[in-house]
This record gives C-alpha cells, sequence and structure tokens, in this order.
C-alpha cells in the first residue's frame, strides 16, 4: 500500500481496545500443575506444548499518525529435549523508509519445579539481540534462560507498527498441540478490513461485539477546547481451545493453505470529511491497474530494442504453433533464469535482452511480448507458487500473487497452452512443478480476465517405465539389465541431478551413453550397479537410461526354497499415509504413471511353487487404476505392475478409502514368488 499521511483531525487523543474481558494470561504467574507436568494428556508423546498463545491489536491516534499496537504473550511447556528449540525466539518486524516497526517491552520467565516448588528466572534484558536482516526487515531475537525438560517459558512483547494497513495474522495452530489460543483485535470504523479463517476446526468462542466510544478534537484551529467526536469501534475475539498439532504430510502443496489461521486485508477507509478509498474493489479493476503498471503491463506493450529479433525467427513459418515454439525456445534457452519470483520487472526490456538474464516476470512477459508481436494471442497469467500458498479467487487480493506464467490461444480449434519460459528443460505446454499450483489468472487488456487450472494440462504428468529382463542361479543371485525411462516431472528431476553432479567438478556436461558410476556395495549380499544415459539434453525426448545389476538382497535360499521379492527396489515399502484420518486434501500435483515389468529366468532345476494372485483396482471414477499381474511360461515369469493417477486433486473425505488402496498395494508388492528345487 502507498505510504501516506492522514490528516482527518487537528489533534487527536489516543483510544483504547474493546473488550475489556480480563485477559487468559498474566506473566510471572503459572500453575504449579503446569510446571509438574511430565506429560501431555492427550499427546503423550508431544515434545512441547502451547498452554497459551494470546495476542491483541488495537490502534492508537496521536496527532496525524496512526499506529498499529500489536501485543503478544505465549507460555509453552516443554516436555523433552527436542523442544528446546521453541525457547529460542525470533520476532520479525518490518521497515521501509521512515515507515517501520519498534518491538518494545519484551519480558519473560521460565519456570521450574526444584526442591519443592516453583522456582523462576527473569528473561535478561541484555540477552536480547536486536539485527538487521535486509533494508526491509530486522529481527529481535532471545532465547528463554535455565530451560531443561519440564521447563514452562512464558514471554510477552509488544509491536507498534507504521503499516497500520496490516493486521497480523494469527496462526492458532503450531507444529505442536495448543491448549489455548486466542486473538482479539479492535478496530475504528474508519478501516474495513477482510477477515479469512482458515482451518478445520471451529471457534470455541468467536465474539463480535461494537462499543461507541470517542474523540476529543478541538471544534476549530482558535479553540482550544475539545469536543468529544463520536465513532464506533468494532471489537472481534477469537478462540481455539485444544488445537491439535499440524503436521506437514505427504502430498501437499503448502502448510499454509490449511494451518488453522485467520488472515485480514484491508478493504476500505472511510475517514471523516473524506471520500470512502476503496482498496478492494474487484477483478476488472485490478487487471486495469496492473496493465497500467510500468513494470507490468506497459512492460509487455513496448516495442522490442531488437526491432527484426521476432521476424527472423519466425521467417519461413506461418502455423501458430511453429510460431510459439520457435520463440519460446528462444526466450527459454538465451534468457537465464535468476531463480527470482514477483510478479513485476526491474530491468527494462533492453537489459534483459543485453544481458541476457531476468526474473520471473522478466523472461515470462519478455514471451508474451514476443509472441504477440508475432501475431499470436498471449497473456500472462498470474498464479502462486506450491510453497507460496494458494490464492483465493472470491478475493482480488495482489498479494497473493508471486509468480507469472504465460496463456497462448493457437486458433485452430480454439487449443490453449501454458507456457514458462524459465527453464530450458520445459517443454512447450509444459509448466514448472511449483507452479502447478491451483487456479491461474489470466490477465486479458480491457480489464478483462479468465482463470486457468495449472493442474489439469495434458502435458501436466510425471511418469517413469521400467523394463527388466533377469535371470537367478540356484543360490538366489540376480543378474541382468534394467532400462528405464523417465518423463515429464520426473525426467527433469533425474536430469537436474545429472547436469548439476556433472558440472560440479568438471564444468563439462555429460556425454549421451556416459556411464554413471553408482556402485554401492553391500557386505552380504553384494551388489553392483552402473547407470548410462540418453537424451539427456535432448529435452523434448524421455530420459532413457540402462542399468547393469548383479544382486542377492531380494532374494533368500532356504533349503529347497527360493523366495523372490519381484519387484526389488522399486516396490513400494511403506504407505505415504501415515495418519489415521486427514483434513485438507491430497494434492499430487500432477497426473502421474509408473510402469514396472520385470522378466526373470528362473535357475534350472526349480520350478514355481506359489506366485502372488493378480490384483486389479480402479477408483470410482477411473482415475486410479492399479494392476498386479504375473503370468509364467515355461521358466518364464513376467510381473506387470502399473500405478495410473490421472486426477491430481484428492478431498479429504476420500483419504480414508486412498490410505486403504495404498495399504493393499504395499502388502502386494511386498508378497513373495516361492520357487521349489525339482
Amino acid at each position: 500500500m502507498k505510504l501516506y499521511k492522514i490528516y482527518f483531525f487537528i489533534f487527536l487523543l489516543s483510544f483504547q481496545y474493546a473488550f475489556a474481558q480480563k485477559a487468559p494470561i498474566k506473566l510471572g504467574e503459572v500453575d504449579e500443575k503446569d510446571v509438574k507436568a511430565a506429560q501431555y494428556e492427550a499427546y503423550p508423546d508431544a515434545e512441547a506444548v502451547v498452554l497459551y498463545d494470546y495476542g491483541t491489536v488495537h490502534y492508537d491516534l496521536a496527532g496525524s499518525d496512526i499506529k498499529l499496537v500489536f501485543t503478544h504473550t505465549k507460555r509453552i511447556k516443554i516436555l523433552k529435549k527436542t523442544g528446546y528449540e521453541y525457547a529460542n525466539i525470533n520476532i520479525l518486524y518490518q521497515m521501509q523508509g521512515e515507515t517501520h516497526e519498534r518491538v518494545s517491552d519484551i519480558a519473560g520467565y521460565t519456570h521450574n519445579f526444584e526442591n519443592g516448588k516453583v522456582e523462576k528466572v527473569k528473561l535478561e534484558k541484555k540477552t536480547i539481540v536486536d539485527k538487521m536482516v535486509n533494508k526491509n526487515f530486522g529481527e529481535v531475537k532471545f532465547a528463554m534462560p535455565d530451560v531443561k525438560e519440564g521447563s514452562v517459558i512464558e514471554y510477552t512483547y509488544e509491536i507498534r507498527s507504521d503499516f497500520w494497513w496490516y493486521v497480523p495474522a494469527w496462526y492458532f495452530q503450531s507444529t505442536v498441540p495448543t491448549v489455548w489460543s486466542e486473538y482479539r483485535v479492535s478496530s475504528p470504523e474508519y478501516f474495513e478490513f477482510i477477515k479469512i479463517s482458515q482451518g478445520y476446526q471451529e471457534f470455541a468462542i468467536n465474539e463480535n461485539k461494537n462499543s461507541l466510544e470517542s474523540i476529543n478534537t478541538p471544534t476549530s484551529q482558535n479553540n482550544s477546547t475539545p469536543d468529544a467526536l463520536k465513532y464506533e469501534n468494532n471489537g472481534n475475539r477469537w478462540v481455539m481451545k485444544n488445537v491439535p498439532p499440524f503436521k506437514d504430510e505427504k502430498f501437499i502443496a503448502s502448510p499454509a493453505d490449511h494451518i488453522m489461521k485467520m488472515e485480514f486485508q484491508l478493504s476500505a477507509t472511510n475517514f471523516p470529511n473524506n471520500v470512502r478509498k476503496a482498496y478492494m474493489e474487484s477483478w476488472t479493476k485490478v487487471i486495469k491497474d496492473l496493465m497500467e503498471h510500468e513494470k507490468y503491463g506497459k512492460y509487455i506493450q513496448k516495442k522490442l530494442p531488437e526491432k527484426t529479433l521476432v521476424e527472423t525467427l519466425i521467417v519461413g513459418k506461418t502455423a501458430y504453433r511453429d510460431k510459439m515454439t520457435v520463440i519460446y525456445d528462444y526466450v527459454k534457452n538465451n534468457i537465464k533464469y535468476t531463480g527470482r519470483t514477483g510478479i513485476y520487472t526491474k530491468q527494462s526490456l533492453k537489459e534483459v535482452l543485453e544481458k541476457k538474464v531476468g526474473n520471473n516476470a522478466e523472461i515470462n512477459l519478455l514471451l508474451v511480448n514476443m509472441l504477440r508481436e508475432a501475431g499470436l494471442e498471449a497473456h500472462p497469467v498470474l498464479l502462486s507458487t506450491r510453497p507460496h500458498g494458494k490464492i483465493l479467487t472470491q478475493y482480488p487480493i495482489m498479494d497473493k500473487f508471486n509468480y507469472t506464467v504465460v496463456y497462448v490461444n493457437l486458433g485452430a480449434n480454439n487449443e490453449e497452452i501454458l507456457l514458462d519460459a524459465t527453464d530450458p528443460m520445459l517443454p512447450a505446454g509444459m509448466l514448472s512443478y511449483n507452479a502447478l499450483n491451483g487456479t491461474g489468472l489470466i490477465v486479458i487488456p480491457d480489464g478483462k480476465h479468465a482463470w486457468a487450472n495449472l493442474q489439469l494440462s495434458k502435458f501436466t504428468k510425471t511418469s517413469s517405465l521400467v523394463i527388466a529382463t533377469l535371470s537367478m542361479n540356484h543360490a538366489g543371485l540376480i543378474k541382468g539389465e534394467l532400462t528405464q525411462r523417465f518423463s515429464g516431472y520426473d525426467a527433469i528431476k533425474k536430469r537436474q541431478k545429472l547436469l548439476k553432479g556433472a558440472t560440479t567438478a568438471t564444468e563439462e556436461e555429460i556425454e549421451e551413453g556416459e556411464e554413471i558410476d553408482t556402485e554401492s556395495e553391500d557386505e552380504d549380499k553384494g551388489k553392483v550397479n552402473q547407470l548410462a544415459f540418453k537424451n539427456i539434453r535432448d529435452f523434448d525426448k524421455p530420459l532413457d537410461g540402462s542399468m547393469q545389476i548383479e544382486t542377492s538382497a531380494h532374494s533368500q535360499v532356504n533349503d529347497d526354497f527360493i523366495y523372490l521379492t519381484p519387484l526389488l527396489d522399486y516396490r513400494m515399502k511403506e504407505n505415504p499415509f501415515k495418519a489415521e484420518t486427514r483434513d485438507f486434501p491430497i494434492d499430487y500435483a500432477c497426473a502421474t504413471e509408473q510402469s514396472f515389468y520385470m522378466n526373470f529366468t528362473i535357475p534350472e532345476g526349480y520350478k514355481v511353487e506359489e506366485m502372488p494372485k493378480p490384483m486389479r483396482v480402479k477408483w470410482q471414477d477411473e482415475s486410479i487404476k492399479y494392476d498386479y499381474i504375473l503370468t509364467l511360461a515355461g521358466d518364464k515369469i513376467q510381473l506387470m505392475s502399473k500405478f495410473i493417477l490421472t486426477r491430481p486433486i484428492f478431498q479429504a473425505q476420500e483419504y480414508k478409502a486412498l490410505r486403504e488402496l495404498y495399504a493393499q498395494i504395499v502388502a502386494k508388492q511386498e508378497e513373495q514368488i516361492v520357487l521349489k528345487k525339482k
């Protein structure tokens, strides 16, 4: 938000916030039972427990300044040594030139039960460190004194902020259990906030109480007699009790999307004797403003400094797809990505093309510019990366976006495609993995917009294929060749490791077909693997690899019997879904396919005594299919194991069935083939 001062009163006295209820915690006074407790009954394995987490927000108005005042008081029970980290406190605060936040009134105690009573140790001011992080942030750090297993620590602080439009988000949930979490926010009627609640647990207390307050203000410049100006103060109080710890589980884009919290966004101000000013209006207004922004929309509209660049690239090409491909290849292969996200450009078009380096916005907005010059319909797409959290389509909040990709309509059959030129390994139509995050906003001129599903493109998938031709001797030793094919994101992930590994020591890339030594030896089993890859730098093709193996790690010989685990190390060794229940969706990011064809020649003199039964399962809508089939022909055994997932998002209510499906797959893949000597 643009920084400015608001002169709506000649003189204002500070006012206090509503909700005069007693605070749930008083620093320095703890319950002896909490200090003596050895564990938290509801979560006996917890390393720490938040006993109380209490925050308040109110506003002070003085002169022409508005100050937001945030106070935070927290009490934590330390149960294990691994919980000592919760006694190290970091308080981040903002500053932008003369606009800043100040942290003050820091106090704290550590309570221990010693010699038959509770002893408390005070936090010393000299142990508190205040340092600069960068030009926009500072950090206050301190460690609570005399912390040990069983300690109860507590601390409090205040932040006075010039960023009055920014009400701090409140997290009711953390990585450890929370007994009581409370947030009170009080603001004058002049501020209108959107409150965004997230979580899967109901509030124990959810109150909204408005009160009539007054501010003394002079009736005129020549009359110092104050008159009372009446205004309505809006007070909110939220309490959650017995909040479970948040576990960062498998197949989740960002904990920020699911942890229980309350966020705020200033939507408008309505000061006395001033016109109401809206800060959150509509997507149409957002896009119009964005297209007029010098570092976004104007960047797309400017003419390229190299006037014949696009003309030269597309010479002889008439099909839209061919034009798109050659321009896309030029940008992704010639402009190096700095790794910096964000929705605005910092360099000019000329600087990007000359230096051949740019941030995400500079690269992909350059691509939009060039595609439009070639006569294609191309628009930027704003999105939020997976670690950054999902956007809220119902609220036009620009802070939620941090990344730009490109939408192209190829005209023929209205074919639509998304491009991301930040990575030369990405073929056309494939976004970077972190961009696969729900919905993106297509920014169309004249304030128009549309929404793009970022995870349902036919190009958005990952797949791996393994074909094994193996033989086994009477001692259970397995020898043979494995060929592998990686496509989509599996190929990118593998290529990144290969190319990074090659350049670390020699700064020379891996040659096609070169063997990559990955020898590993098991003292008991003796295993040597060597891999060779093809198409390492041909990013439009699958990555192919071959490997010679010799191992007895997956077979056991017992008298006249040999027990073989046929998927070797490619089996799913454990269920990725550990928790019995889940409150939030399962996000695979993209479609997935894993195929394994294992061909075995059994040792001479042996026969198959027992083989696992086939397994074939389908999800109700066929978005998941799994086949596990074994066939026997003479001394040859073939196993096909294929897992196909076409729907990237599953809802929480599907979790139980999904967990059970994975349990069946894990159990099936652990089953052994039994060979018996004839």
